[in-house]
């Protein structure tokens, strides 16, 4: 049973390939109106948007799935489909089109229209009472048919565990398993429901009540029908396992297990999510318990250990516990880094009156309160925003001797428990090679050997230096000083000469690269030359202290200060794709230009991704025109023939079917298109692609139409990339051509992060955009330097190309396709330009 926009397109589509289509109905609510059960004879597949009253027509012996979405996701879904979908020859279709395009979402569903009511108010319970093209409010009685019609289904999965849901159906059909990638009929353009003000969610709460009681009971049996299917599996992999190994469990198991989220866990309430950096972790929630299942030898005693990543903030960090039937559990130790935002808690889970485990352990894992985010991994804008993502559980048995004995030496042996960690340490940091995850694997064992140990000179020295491999000198400084402070206090601690000279030199180099505490690092560095005088060659080692001090002491402290620009160091600072927009905006001179405003005239010029900005312009209030061409044919050769074109300028330096094709989307005379230029206050112009057609004979360039098939074009023209200083003669073109329309314009040059469709020039696609992006913004660079008054840049291909390298999915995260930038991208990227551009009322 197929609810709009609950991802049951994509289900139809992969039901479909699995069946005989003789074998299968897939029809409209209408047709199912006059179908008997006699239709459904010989059928093995019954799918649409058919409601609970149409199953009645089923054979009993039937298997009957349907999913449902949370309720304010779904109708924004709705929402945004209805405004993105193109026109249609439906009069009643196209008029929910044209009132989605007029109205904002608050407005859209208080719209006393039959057909906005359908869509708006309470669907799924219409679906589930009896039919959902209702046109009375849904009643109580409607709620209560709803809910006694929920036991006639053999699964209902939820669209926030779409995967989940799939395989579900999978295993419970003895199928192959679902393929999770494939999503379908999913809107590019949308506002995440996070983006919501609280005040149209409860609106939309309110509006659907039925519908958000009805997900809720929903989603507990799904849970509930997980959790019961997944124990089940489990037993019976451990049968298989117990029968394929012939022996004991206590001799197959494993002693310990690592549970890492990138794996599959069974377990209840979990939701997984690939973060910022590549890695995966399992997000505790939407429920504040958690349980997970794994085989492990018996044992009286077990040691587990959380591993947590993400927004943890300390009041559901400290709540945070685990616990298992019939087990006594006492927290051992606790670790927290704030830098990168990780956590590491311990606990040994003791069995009441010497009872074993095994071989299935359920443990449970809670905290006090729940964490929510958004559909993108970042932190959400409702009351709870606490978030506790746990990326690794590792679970070990322990000997009841060698519990006792850890217990009772533990105070004793701790030292040399820390000596030992840290030796581990040396050996991985100075057999590295290079190789980062030996050093940061060497960096835990070192703020281990400091947690054990917080007054250890040699762990915090060591752990300083593991943080300075990484590059990041700049953090070790408290590390090192903190070191100094503690030998300083000792009575029997004291470094060597040596080692004393090379960490003054480290503290030197971190405040360097801090720009901070000038006269502390050259009286630092000062120091350290003393204690270890170098010879005339290691003078000119570059990050030597001799070196670094020779640099401060030719410093001159009357010559203005120069901002450095350095590449941040830890991925944590591209985690807020709008901070980092931010700081972009923060940076950006915006000389010469007038703030953008409600009162503002912004015409977009050049590629489709221009046509994204305009779109996000125009929600924001501002009268925003987008003429593009299209990304497989916006070059600035195009452009720079628009303008001319417009200007009534010589054409001579292009083909006649240049100009054809501009007629063609601009329309034979360029009256209208110059009055659009000549009103506008504001050109945004976003640069496409460098490569193009050029005639073989005459050099000319030649623009086609970017549907055609462009192959037969070879036979009597060129495609290659263009140069730099071509391009930026004709950005320099167009300029003084827009001037001309207007010479009081302001213009601000982006390039598109699309990349390129097809190249006929390299062998690799991915070469030639590469290429063909360089040439564009060298060409850009060469522009601004020449410092015209009212011309700027936004970064939006730095945005998505360069931080998207620390952000997954910065294209496709709405249908999986490599062209398409995600929403969120878009949205981070407005933003910024209006916090760089708008005046205070649009920031507002």
């Amino acid at each position: 049973m197929h609810i709009g926009k609950v991802g049951g397109h994509s289900i139809s589509q992969e039901l479909l390939s699995r069946f005989d289509l003789s074998e299968a109905v897939n029809a409209s609510p209408e047709q199912f109106d006059n179908f008997t059960p006699e239709t459904f004879a010989g059928k093995r597949l019954v799918i649409g948007h058919y409601a609970y009253n149409h199953t009645l027509l089923l054979p009993p012996s039937r298997f009957l799935f349907s999913i449902v979405r949370e309720p304010v996701d779904r109708v924004l879904s709705n929402y945004w489909f209805l405004r993105a979908h193109a026109d249609v020859e439906d009069t009643r279709a196209q008029q929910m089109i044209d009132l989605a395009r007029r109205w904002p979402i608050e407005e859209f569903v208080r719209i006393d229209d039959p057909a906005v009511r359908q869509v708006a108010d309470n669907h799924q319970t219409c679906f589930f009472a009896h039919d959902w093209r209702h046109s009375d409010p849904v009643t109580e009685q409607d709620f209560s048919l709803a809910m006694a019609h929920l036991d006639d289904f053999d699964l209902i999965g939820v669209h926030a565990a779409y995967d989940d849901s799939m395989q579900m159906l999978c295993t419970m059909l003895d199928w192959l398993p679902w393929p999770s990638d494939n999503r379908f009929n999913t809107t590019a353009s949308r506002v995440a429901t996070d983006a919501l003000s609280p005040a149209v969610r409860r609106q939309l709460e309110e509006l659907n009540r039925f519908d958000v009681a009805l997900y809720q009971e929903v989603h507990r049996r799904f849970c509930a029908k997980r959790s019961n299917l997944l124990r089940t599996m489990a037993r019976q992999a451990w049968r298989k396992h117990r029968e394929a190994v012939g022996q004991a469990p206590e001799m197959a198991l494993p002693t310990a297990v690592e549970l890492y989220a990138s794996q599959t866990v069974e377990g209840d309430n979990w939701h997984v999510r690939q973060i910022q950096n590549g890695s995966y972790a399992r997000w505790l929630g939407p429920a504040t318990q958690t349980r997970l299942f794994t085989a492990i030898a018996a044992s009286p005693c077990y040691d587990v250990e959380i591993h947590l990543v993400g927004w943890i903030d300390r009041e559901t960090l400290d709540s945070l516990t685990v616990a298992m039937t019939g087990w006594d559990c006492e927290e051992t130790s606790y670790h927290v880094s704030m830098e990168d935002m990780r956590a590491v808690k311990r606990w040994r889970l003791r069995a009441a009156d010497n009872a074993k485990a095994g071989p299935l352990l359920e443990l449970d894992i809670n905290a006090l309160r729940t964490g929510r985010l958004s559909d993108h991994g970042v932190e959400s804008t409702h009351d709870l925003t606490a978030s506790v993502a746990v990326s690794c559980v590792k679970i070990s048995a322990v000997s009841e001797a060698e519990a006792t004995a850890l217990a009772s030496g533990q105070d004793q042996t701790s030292a040399t428990v820390s000596d030992d960690v840290i030796a581990k340490g040396v050996s991985l940091l100075h057999g590295a090679a290079g190789k980062v995850s030996k050093i940061v694997a060497a960096e835990r064992l070192f703020r281990s050997a400091v947690e054990d140990d917080p007054e250890s000179v040699t762990a915090h020295v060591w752990l300083g230096e593991a943080l300075c491999y990484q590059g990041r000198s700049p953090e070790a400084v408290g590390i090192f000083e903190t070191a100094l402070a503690l030998e300083k206090a000792s009575a029997t601690v004291q470094l060597d000469e040596r080692t004393r000279a090379h960490l003054l030199e480290r503290l030197g180099e971190g405040l360097i690269l801090a720009e901070m505490r000038l006269d502390d690092a050259r009286a630092y560095l000062t120091e350290s030359v003393r204690l270890a005088p170098v010879t005339e060659a290691e003078s000119h080692r570059l990050n030597g202290a001799a070196y670094m001090l020779d640099g401060l002491t030719r410093l001159d402290s009357s010559a203005p200060k120069r901002k450095i620009a350095r590449w941040p160091v830890q991925n944590a600072a591209f985690q807020d794709l709008d901070e980092v927009a931010r700081q972009f905006a923060d940076n950006t001179k915006a000389a010469g230009t007038r703030p953008i405003g409600r009162d503002t005239r912004v015409v977009t010029l050049g590629s489709c991704f221009a046509g994204n900005i305009a779109i996000a312009l125009k929600d924001r209030g501002v009268e925003t025109t987008a003429l593009g061409l299209g990304e497989l044919i916006n070059s600035t050769f195009a452009n720079r023939a628009l303008i001319e074109w417009v200007n009534n300028d010589p054409l001579d330096r292009y083909s006649p079917e240049t100009i054809e094709t501009l007629k063609v989307y601009f329309g034979a005379s360029p009256d209208t298109l110059r009055a659009t230029l000549t009103s506008a206050n504001t050109i945004i112009y976003t640069l496409g692609v460098a490569p193009g057609f050029f005639d073989k004979r005459t050099g000319l360039f030649h623009l086609t139409q970017a549907g055609k098939n462009t192959l037969h074009l070879l036979k009597t023209n060129d495609f290659r990339t263009t140069t730099v200083e071509e391009n930026a003669d004709n950005i320099e073109a167009v300029i003084a051509g827009l001037r001309r329309c207007n010479p009081n314009i302001n213009i601000v040059f982006t390039v598109s992060p699309v990349p390129l469709y097809s190249t006929f020039e390299y062998d690799s696609a991915i070469i030639a955009d590469c290429v063909s992006k360089s040439v564009l913004r060298a060409a850009i660079d060469v522009v601004l330097k020449r410092a015209h008054a009212g011309v700027n840049y936004w970064p939006a291909f730095e945005m998505v190309r360069w931080v998207g390298a620390y952000h997954p999915n910065l294209f496709g995260e709405e249908d999986g396709t490599t062209r398409h930038v995600s929403e969120r991208a878009v949205s981070a990227i407005v933003n910024g330009f209006i916090h760089a551009f708008g005046d205070e009322a649009l920031k507002q």
